[in-house]
């Protein structure tokens, strides 16, 4: 499958680093969610299928899905 891309003029070297850190996106995506309070397990899948958009739906989508916390 890598000799299709190599074909096109990327190296495999180039294809192994740019998958690393579309993986390393992924998984700063999920850990931002869970720190925000969102499961992890959901995030991970996302963010290692998505990436940068995961990443980003992370970052922009508020916290606790935007449901106020009633006051005691």
């Amino acid at each position: 499958m890598l000799e299709r891309w190599i074909d096109w003029g990327f190296s495999q070297t180039g294809i192994i680093v740019l998958m690393g850190l579309h993986c390393i996106i992924g998984l700063t995506a999920a850990l931002l969610a869970r720190q925000q309070g969102r499961p992890f397990l959901p995030w991970i899948f996302w963010g290692l299928l998505g990436g940068t958009i995961a990443l980003i739906a992370a970052i922009v989508r508020p916290v606790n899905g935007g449901v106020k916390e009633p006051k005691a």
